[in-house]
Parts: structure tokens; C-alpha cells; sequence
């Protein structure tokens, strides 16, 4: 009897019960940013971009070859102090060269770069399967995605070419907790090859950015099972430290053997990145990294950091509707969703909220000795969105089966404040660091096809905007003739 009933389509199963609703979503969001990224007045170039990095980067002309190898060393020009962001160093390198090799086929937007490439085609992958390993849901999983693919912090890295630090962190960040994940997936194979690969990442944000710490402390939070992979938790505790451990053995002697060959000058990690003031210049920076941390800052940097992602405004203006989703119905969504998560669930989100807190006493830490404050999730606070994201989305798991309804029409209004957070917040990190430049497409592709012409780019130079020198710079290097040998 049973082998004569009609089975019903999959197709139909999934469009009854909604699960196209997050996928489809997720589509256009990746249409809408393609499109904005396709503006040439959307996206920008930090003045240091210009002014320090290209001309350094491109001296010798476009094209990869061994000579840049030394180039990644150059502490002094990429940081001013030493601090070990070597990575960075390699990655804003190529930035730099795969921006020039476009100008081949196409004059690229301010903002393409290959660490933007590389972030946009792993992370969504890692953040959704991340979350779903925390929810145990795919639709929770796609709602975290689609708020962390919108949220400030991630979309800085992709509108802004700056140093590649902060971009690159998320990725290593979420491909860590990523890995984590899978380990304490299977606590009878904890030593697998996801260990010793979230090990390397963990080793990668050490050579990126000081956040690294951030990582580093809360990935336990997360998942406690990586310190538990052996059977003694002693020689557990010594293979997570591995990476810490062979990061500082790097930057007390590797590291300043090397940049003294190159002709670097002196390499000293531990006593100017805690000690010496980035940027000696700036009057509100201190001698030692540790007088600048206040705890009042964190109290502020956690306003800052929630009011930049969830307030709407306009102007002067703050629209009521989108705010009262945001900072009302949602606080008061998440409070009736918790009571529907069972016992396992809500010690994991205690855990989660624990590691956002740890998230924004760091954080205020070290940016203490470059900014006093934070004030918002563009770039320096870009680790935010990870660390809101990851309970938001296990809270959203608490929803009933026959209520989806009200979290994708919550989760639907909270989208758009973030996409109007996000763009007015660039447009403001843009014309205060000089990045408008009024240029069209037409304007751009009028330079382009006249490039091999000086006697034009010439002409056409002293009709544009001062602002839109960053065309004319990387046109210029981009017809340079390759010097050095070339990378195999």
C-alpha cells in the first residue's frame, strides 16, 4: 500500500517548506554588491595605498619575480615599527601586481584586489558550514551568512584597498573556528588533519595582525574539545600553544636575522610593538602599549561597534521603522528565542557571549596603541561581525518549524539596516580619508583605451580630478617593463 502512494517531488518539499527563502536572498546580495563593486566611486584607494606602497611595490613593474621576496621584510615602510605582519606584507605585494596585470584586459575598480578575490570565494563556504556546525541548522546557517556577508566588517575589505591585514584575519579567523568545528565534531579523531590545519591558520594570523590574540583565546571558547585532543591534557594544552611558540621564537631571532640581511635595519618585536608609539606624530598616542588601554574604552568601543552595525541613520536622521527592527524587535526576538534552546544549546551560547566580550576587552587593547577608540566595524573593527554573528545564529535555531515566518522577516529588515549601515559608513571613511574621486565608467575606460598615448593620458591627467590619481599611478606602472627574474 505504501509502494503505491505518490511521493511528492523534492523540489516541491523545498519550496513548501521556504528553505529557498535564505538562498535566494544570498544570491542577490551577491548581485548587489558585484554591482556597487562595479562603481568606480563606490570602492576607494587609502592615500597610504597611494603615496607609500604603490610607488615601492611597483618600482620595478608589474609582474611577479624574485626580487619582491625581500620587498615582504621592509618593515619600515609597510609598518613604521616592528610588528610581525609579514603576511600582510606578502599579500598587499600582490595586491599591488594583481591590480597592475588587470590593466591589461580592463582598468579594475579601487577596491579589486586577489586578497578580496581569495576572502569572497572561501569565507561564505567556511562562515555557513562554521555556523551550521554551531546551529545544527541550514537555515540558521544561511541567516548568519547573509548578516555576516552584508555586515561592515567584512565589506570593508572588499570597497577599501588598504593594507590587507584586517581583510585577511577574517578569513583566517572564521577558517579556524571553521576547523574547530569539524574537530569537535569527531571527539573520537580530534587529531585529524582539521587540528593540524587550524594549527597553520592559527601560525598565518600570528604573521598578520596583533588580532591574532583574539583568535587565539576564543577559539577554545568556541569549541573546548581542541584542548582535549590528546588523552593528557598537558600535551593537549602544548600542541595549541605550538603556534604561539613558534611565532615569538620567529620574531626574537629568525625574523631579525633576516631583515638585518636584507638591509632592513633593526627588527626589535618586543620592544617597540609594546613600547613605541605607531605613529609618533599622532598626540594622542602614549609610550607604552600598556597606559593606553582604559577600561571606560571598552564600554565605548561595544556602543560604537553595535551602533555602527545595527542603527540606521540618515543625516541627522534616524528612520523609526528600521530602527525599532533593529534595536527592539530583534533584543526582544533573540530573549523568546533562548528559552526555546534546550540545555547543551544555551551553555554553548553562554560560551559564544563570554567570547565576545573577550573580543571587545582585546580589541580595545590593541588598538589602544593606534586609536583610542573604535568607531565602528569598518576595517579596524571587521572582527566584529564573527563574534555577533555566531550566537545570533544559534539563537535563530530556536525558532519553531512552523514559525520560520517571523525570523526571515526579522532577519529580512535587519539586512537592509545593515546595508545602509555599511554604505554610509564607507562614503564617510572615503571623503575623510580623500578617496572621492567622481570618476564614471566612461571617464575610467576613456584613460584606459588611450594608455599606450602619453600625449593624451597627458591631456586627459590635467582635466581630472586630483583625487582620481590612483588611475593615472597604476596605469603608469602597469606599462612599465618588468625588471628581475621572474617567479617559476
Amino acid at each position: 500500500m505504501n509502494n503505491n502512494r505518490r511521493q511528492v517531488p523534492r523540489v516541491l518539499i523545498f519550496l513548501r517548506k521556504g528553505a529557498w527563502f535564505y538562498p535566494l536572498l544570498f544570491i542577490a546580495a551577491v548581485f548587489l554588491i558585484g554591482y556597487n563593486l562595479s562603481d568606480y566611486n563606490a570602492s576607494w584607494i587609502h592615500f597610504e595605498i597611494k603615496q607609500r606602497h604603490l610607488p615601492y611595490v611597483a618600482a620595478d613593474g608589474p609582474g611577479l619575480a624574485w626580487n619582491i621576496i625581500p620587498k615582504i621584510f621592509n618593515f619600515r615602510l609597510f609598518d613604521t615599527i616592528s610588528q610581525a605582519r609579514f603576511l600582510s606584507h606578502a599579500f598587499n605585494i600582490l595586491n599591488i601586481h594583481f591590480r597592475l596585470l588587470l590593466y591589461d584586459f580592463f582598468p579594475p575598480p579601487p577596491g579589486i584586489s586577489f586578497t578580496g578575490l581569495l576572502s569572497l570565494i572561501i569565507t561564505p563556504f567556511a562562515i555557513f558550514r562554521l555556523l551550521k556546525n554551531i546551529s545544527g541548522r541550514r537555515d540558521s546557517a544561511w541567516a548568519g551568512l547573509l548578516l555576516y556577508f552584508l555586515s561592515t566588517g567584512f565589506l570593508s575589505g572588499f570597497f577599501m584597498l588598504f593594507h590587507p591585514a584586517k581583510p585577511l584575519m577574517n578569513l583566517l579567523a572564521v577558517l579556524c573556528l571553521y576547523f574547530a568545528s569539524r574537530i569537535s565534531s569527531r571527539p573520537d579523531n580530534r587529531l585529524s588533519r582539521y587540528y593540524w590545519l587550524m594549527l597553520t591558520a592559527l601560525l598565518l594570523a600570528f604573521l598578520t595582525d596583533p588580532t591574532s590574540l583574539i583568535i587565539f583565546l576564543t577559539v577554545p571558547l568556541f569549541f573546548p574539545a581542541v584542548l582535549t585532543v590528546a588523552r593528557n591534557r598537558a600535551k593537549s594544552l602544548g600542541f595549541y600553544l605550538l603556534p604561539l611558540i613558534l611565532f615569538a621564537l620567529s620574531v626574537s631571532f629568525i625574523f631579525p636575522l633576516i631583515i638585518r640581511h636584507f638591509g632592513y635595519g633593526e627588527y626589535n618585536f618586543w620592544g617597540e610593538t609594546f613600547l613605541k608609539p605607531m605613529y609618533p606624530d599622532y598626540a594622542q598616542q602614549t609610550e607604552e602599549l600598556w597606559s593606553a588601554f582604559r577600561f571606560d574604552n571598552v564600554a565605548v568601543n561595544v556602543a560604537n561597534l553595535f551602533r555602527s552595525q545595527f542603527v540606521v541613520r540618515q543625516g541627522d536622521k534616524f528612520p523609526l521603522l528600521l530602527n525599532l527592527f533593529s534595536c527592539i524587535l530583534l533584543p526582544t526576538y533573540c530573549l523568546l528565542m533562548f528559552f526555546n534552546l534546550d540545555l547543551r544549546r544555551r551553555k554553548l551560547l553562554l560560551r559564544l557571549l563570554i567570547a565576545l566580550i573577550v573580543f571587545f576587552v582585546i580589541q580595545t587593547f590593541i588598538q589602544g596603541k593606534h586609536l583610542q577608540v573604535i568607531s565602528s566595524s569598518y576595517y579596524y573593527g571587521s572582527l566584529f561581525p564573527i563574534y555577533f554573528v555566531s550566537p545570533l545564529a544559534l539563537i535563530l535555531s530556536g525558532e519553531k518549524p512552523c514559525r520560520f515566518w517571523r525570523g526571515r522577516i526579522l532577519i529580512l529588515a535587519i539586512l537592509v539596516v545593515f546595508t545602509q549601515a555599511f554604505f554610509r559608513i564607507n562614503r564617510e571613511w572615503r571623503d575623510y580619508h580623500g578617496g572621492t574621486h567622481n570618476l564614471s565608467a566612461s571617464e575610467v575606460f576613456a584613460v584606459w583605451l588611450n594608455r599606450h598615448d602619453q600625449l593624451s593620458l597627458s591631456d586627459l591627467r590635467s582635466q581630472y580630478p586630483r583625487e582620481a590619481s590612483w588611475l593615472f599611478q597604476e596605469l603608469q606602472y602597469s606599462l612599465r617593463e618588468p625588471a628581475g627574474k621572474k617567479l617559476d
